[in-house]
Protein backbone atom coordinates (compact mmCIF):
# COMPACT_ATOMS: atom_id res chain seq x y z
CA UNK A 1 0.00 0.00 0.00
CA UNK A 2 2.83 2.38 0.82
CA UNK A 3 4.43 1.66 -2.55
CA UNK A 4 1.26 2.60 -4.45
CA UNK A 5 0.90 5.80 -2.44
CA UNK A 6 4.44 7.08 -2.27
CA UNK A 7 6.10 7.15 -5.69
CA UNK A 8 3.97 5.56 -8.42
CA UNK A 9 5.61 7.77 -11.07
CA UNK A 10 9.07 6.39 -10.34
CA UNK A 11 7.75 2.82 -10.42
CA UNK A 12 6.47 3.46 -13.95
CA UNK A 13 9.76 5.09 -14.91
CA UNK A 14 11.67 2.08 -13.56
CA UNK A 15 9.47 -0.22 -15.65
CA UNK A 16 10.05 1.93 -18.73
CA UNK A 17 13.79 1.97 -18.11
CA UNK A 18 13.85 -1.83 -18.16
CA UNK A 19 11.52 -2.31 -21.12
CA UNK A 20 14.10 -1.81 -23.86
CA UNK A 21 16.75 -4.26 -22.69
CA UNK A 22 14.13 -6.85 -21.74
CA UNK A 23 12.44 -6.84 -25.13
CA UNK A 24 15.83 -6.69 -26.83
CA UNK A 25 17.06 -9.93 -25.29
CA UNK A 26 13.77 -11.78 -25.76
CA UNK A 27 13.01 -10.77 -29.34
CA UNK A 28 16.46 -10.22 -30.81
CA UNK A 29 17.98 -13.45 -29.59
CA UNK A 30 15.39 -16.13 -28.95
CA UNK A 31 12.38 -15.30 -31.11
CA UNK A 32 14.05 -14.01 -34.27
CA UNK A 33 17.13 -16.18 -34.47
CA UNK A 34 15.82 -19.51 -33.28
CA UNK A 35 12.06 -19.48 -33.90
CA UNK A 36 11.29 -17.15 -36.81
CA UNK A 37 14.38 -17.62 -38.99
CA UNK A 38 14.62 -21.32 -38.29
CA UNK A 39 18.33 -21.03 -37.51
CA UNK A 40 19.62 -24.05 -35.55
CA UNK A 41 19.27 -23.41 -31.84
CA UNK A 42 22.89 -24.40 -31.27
CA UNK A 43 24.01 -21.56 -33.54
CA UNK A 44 21.89 -19.04 -31.67
CA UNK A 45 23.11 -20.31 -28.29
CA UNK A 46 26.72 -20.14 -29.45
CA UNK A 47 26.17 -16.52 -30.43
CA UNK A 48 24.65 -15.77 -27.04
CA UNK A 49 27.58 -17.50 -25.29
CA UNK A 50 30.07 -15.36 -27.20
CA UNK A 51 28.11 -12.18 -26.47
CA UNK A 52 27.67 -13.09 -22.79
CA UNK A 53 31.41 -13.67 -22.44
CA UNK A 54 32.08 -10.21 -23.85
CA UNK A 55 29.35 -8.70 -21.64
CA UNK A 56 31.02 -10.22 -18.59
CA UNK A 57 33.81 -7.67 -19.06
CA UNK A 58 31.84 -4.83 -20.64
CA UNK A 59 29.04 -4.55 -18.05
CA UNK A 60 31.44 -3.58 -15.20
CA UNK A 61 33.06 -1.06 -17.55
CA UNK A 62 29.69 0.53 -18.38
CA UNK A 63 28.84 0.49 -14.67
CA UNK A 64 32.06 2.35 -13.84
CA UNK A 65 31.35 4.79 -16.66
CA UNK A 66 27.92 5.49 -15.18
CA UNK A 67 29.63 6.47 -11.91
CA UNK A 68 31.62 9.08 -13.81
CA UNK A 69 29.20 10.55 -16.34
CA UNK A 70 25.87 9.48 -14.84
CA UNK A 71 23.40 6.60 -14.99
CA UNK A 72 21.08 8.30 -17.47
CA UNK A 73 23.62 9.03 -20.27
CA UNK A 74 24.94 5.44 -20.27
CA UNK A 75 21.45 3.94 -20.13
CA UNK A 76 20.04 6.19 -22.87
CA UNK A 77 23.02 5.60 -25.15
CA UNK A 78 22.50 1.86 -24.86
CA UNK A 79 18.87 2.28 -25.91
CA UNK A 80 19.96 4.59 -28.74
CA UNK A 81 22.37 1.91 -29.99
CA UNK A 82 19.48 -0.56 -30.10
CA UNK A 83 17.44 1.87 -32.16
CA UNK A 84 20.30 2.41 -34.61
CA UNK A 85 21.20 -1.25 -35.10
CA UNK A 86 17.68 -2.67 -35.31
CA UNK A 87 17.41 -2.70 -39.10
CA UNK A 88 21.08 -3.72 -39.64
CA UNK A 89 20.51 -6.50 -37.12
CA UNK A 90 17.84 -8.11 -39.26
CA UNK A 91 19.85 -7.61 -42.42
CA UNK A 92 22.70 -9.54 -40.81
CA UNK A 93 20.33 -12.30 -39.69
CA UNK A 94 18.93 -12.64 -43.20
CA UNK A 95 22.42 -13.22 -44.53
CA UNK A 96 22.21 -16.77 -43.11
CA UNK A 97 25.95 -16.54 -42.46
CA UNK A 98 27.04 -17.98 -39.13
CA UNK A 99 29.68 -15.29 -38.60
CA UNK A 100 27.29 -12.45 -39.46
CA UNK A 101 24.53 -13.87 -37.23
CA UNK A 102 27.00 -14.07 -34.36
CA UNK A 103 28.12 -10.52 -35.13
CA UNK A 104 24.50 -9.32 -34.96
CA UNK A 105 23.96 -10.97 -31.57
CA UNK A 106 27.24 -9.67 -30.18
CA UNK A 107 26.60 -6.09 -31.32
CA UNK A 108 23.06 -6.02 -29.95
CA UNK A 109 23.96 -7.49 -26.56
CA UNK A 110 27.48 -6.17 -25.95
CA UNK A 111 26.74 -2.59 -27.04
CA UNK A 112 23.01 -2.13 -26.50
CA UNK A 113 21.92 -4.53 -23.77
CA UNK A 114 25.10 -4.18 -21.69
CA UNK A 115 24.95 -0.38 -21.62
CA UNK A 116 21.32 -0.44 -20.43
CA UNK A 117 21.75 -3.29 -17.97
CA UNK A 118 24.98 -2.12 -16.31
CA UNK A 119 23.69 0.95 -14.43
CA UNK A 120 20.28 -0.49 -13.57
CA UNK A 121 21.10 -1.96 -10.16
CA UNK A 122 22.26 1.43 -8.90
CA UNK A 123 19.92 3.56 -10.97
CA UNK A 124 16.66 1.84 -10.03
CA UNK A 125 17.59 1.64 -6.35
CA UNK A 126 18.56 5.30 -6.21
CA UNK A 127 15.21 6.37 -7.66
CA UNK A 128 13.48 5.52 -4.38
CA UNK A 129 13.70 6.53 -0.75
CA UNK A 130 15.10 4.12 1.81
CA UNK A 131 11.78 3.33 3.52
CA UNK A 132 10.31 1.71 0.39
CA UNK A 133 13.39 1.22 -1.77
CA UNK A 134 13.48 -2.57 -1.80
CA UNK A 135 9.78 -2.99 -2.62
CA UNK A 136 9.54 -0.19 -5.18
CA UNK A 137 12.73 -1.04 -7.03
CA UNK A 138 11.74 -4.71 -7.10
CA UNK A 139 8.22 -4.00 -8.36
CA UNK A 140 9.51 -1.75 -11.13
CA UNK A 141 12.20 -4.27 -12.03
CA UNK A 142 9.95 -7.34 -12.04
CA UNK A 143 6.88 -5.89 -13.75
CA UNK A 144 8.87 -4.80 -16.81
CA UNK A 145 9.52 -8.39 -18.02
CA UNK A 146 5.78 -9.09 -17.92
CA UNK A 147 4.97 -6.24 -20.29
CA UNK A 148 8.31 -6.47 -22.10
CA UNK A 149 10.02 -9.79 -22.72
CA UNK A 150 7.00 -11.81 -21.56
CA UNK A 151 4.72 -10.72 -24.39
CA UNK A 152 7.39 -9.75 -26.92
CA UNK A 153 7.67 -13.17 -28.62
CA UNK A 154 3.89 -13.30 -29.11
CA UNK A 155 3.83 -9.74 -30.47
CA UNK A 156 6.72 -10.48 -32.81
CA UNK A 157 5.12 -13.69 -34.10
CA UNK A 158 1.75 -11.97 -34.59
CA UNK A 159 3.33 -9.06 -36.46
CA UNK A 160 5.28 -11.45 -38.65
CA UNK A 161 2.10 -13.33 -39.56
CA UNK A 162 0.24 -10.06 -40.19
CA UNK A 163 2.99 -8.76 -42.49
CA UNK A 164 3.32 -11.98 -44.46
CA UNK A 165 6.84 -12.65 -43.21
CA UNK A 166 8.22 -9.11 -43.45
CA UNK A 167 10.47 -7.97 -40.64
CA UNK A 168 9.68 -4.25 -40.64
CA UNK A 169 6.57 -4.31 -38.34
CA UNK A 170 8.31 -5.76 -35.31
CA UNK A 171 11.47 -3.85 -36.20
CA UNK A 172 9.35 -0.75 -35.55
CA UNK A 173 8.02 -2.45 -32.41
CA UNK A 174 11.58 -2.89 -31.18
CA UNK A 175 12.34 0.76 -31.89
CA UNK A 176 9.18 1.83 -30.05
CA UNK A 177 10.12 -0.10 -26.89
CA UNK A 178 13.63 1.35 -26.96
CA UNK A 179 12.13 4.84 -27.30
CA UNK A 180 10.01 4.18 -24.20
CA UNK A 181 13.24 3.42 -22.35
CA UNK A 182 14.93 6.59 -23.64
CA UNK A 183 11.96 8.74 -22.58
CA UNK A 184 11.61 7.06 -19.16
CA UNK A 185 15.30 7.47 -18.33
CA UNK A 186 15.30 11.05 -19.63
CA UNK A 187 12.40 11.96 -17.33
CA UNK A 188 13.94 10.26 -14.29
CA UNK A 189 16.34 12.16 -12.05
CA UNK A 190 20.11 11.64 -12.23
CA UNK A 191 21.31 10.16 -8.94
CA UNK A 192 24.94 9.21 -9.52
CA UNK A 193 26.45 12.39 -8.10
CA UNK A 194 24.24 13.09 -5.11
CA UNK A 195 23.74 11.67 -1.65
CA UNK A 196 20.58 9.56 -1.93
CA UNK A 197 19.29 11.26 1.20
CA UNK A 198 19.51 14.62 -0.56
CA UNK A 199 17.00 13.34 -3.10
CA UNK A 200 14.54 12.46 -0.33
CA UNK A 201 14.54 15.33 2.20
CA UNK A 202 11.36 14.17 3.95
CA UNK A 203 12.90 10.83 4.82
CA UNK A 204 16.08 12.47 5.99
CA UNK A 205 14.15 14.88 8.23
CA UNK A 206 12.14 11.98 9.67
CA UNK A 207 15.28 10.04 10.53
CA UNK A 208 17.23 12.94 12.06
CA UNK A 209 15.56 12.76 15.53
CA UNK A 210 16.42 9.06 15.77
CA UNK A 211 20.13 9.65 15.14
Amino acid sequence: MEVTRSQPKNVLLAMGARLGDNVLFSVFVHTCVADILGVPESLALSGVLIAATIEFFIIPAFGALSDKIGRRPVHMRGAAVCILITFPYFWLLNSESTVLIWLAIVLSLALGHAAMYAPQASFLSELFGTSVRYSEASIGYQLAPIFGGGIAPFVATALLAWSGGAFWPFTLYMIATALVTVISVFIAVETSKIDVYDAWPKERAAEEPAR
